[in-house]
């Protein structure tokens, strides 16, 4: 009778470790991504954004970083301050600089399968995408969000 006891309180505590490893990943989403993606101005002309991003949401706390070329002369690159994931849809952003110089807000919006970027520069909120439609397909590359979602 000894010997079941030991056993059975072994087992408990394997469960409570191997539990207490699963509710401390639950909640966290990594949202990570490069690659390209061809767009066209007013006027027709196609260029070549490239884009990066690596970024941890977990509950109420967000980090890592992103950046985007427009392949025009303007790129920017920022820590992610904010962030939610909502099906195969994240949101991120933060605070940037510009390779002109101008400091404020940008915002990312990603999907995974299909795999898309929609960014905007200058929003006063920066997980703002109320205006976006959605994520663009990309050209080359993938976006990844793993984690509960």
């Amino acid at each position: 009778m000894r010997g079941r006891t030991i056993v059975s309180v072994l087992l408990v505590g394997l469960f409570i470790l191997c539990t207490a490893g699963v509710s401390s990943a639950a909640g966290r989403n990594s949202v990570t991504g490069n690659g390209t993606r061809d767009y066209q101005d007013l006027s027709g002309n196609t260029f070549t954004a490239t884009f990066s991003f690596d970024v941890v949401i977990k509950g109420g706390n967000v980090s890592g970083t992103f950046s985007w070329d427009n392949g025009q002369g303007l790129s920017f690159s920022g820590a992610a301050t904010c962030g939610s994931v909502n099906g195969n849809v994240a949101v991120f952003g933060g605070q940037v600089t510009d390779s002109f110089g101008s400091t404020e807000n940008a915002v990312f919006e990603v999907s995974e399968k299909p795999d898309g970027v929609t960014v905007g520069e200058g929003s006063t909120t920066p997980c703002d995408t109320s205006n976006f439609g959605g994520p663009i397909p990309i050209t080359t590359g993938s976006v990844k969000i793993t984690g509960p979602h």
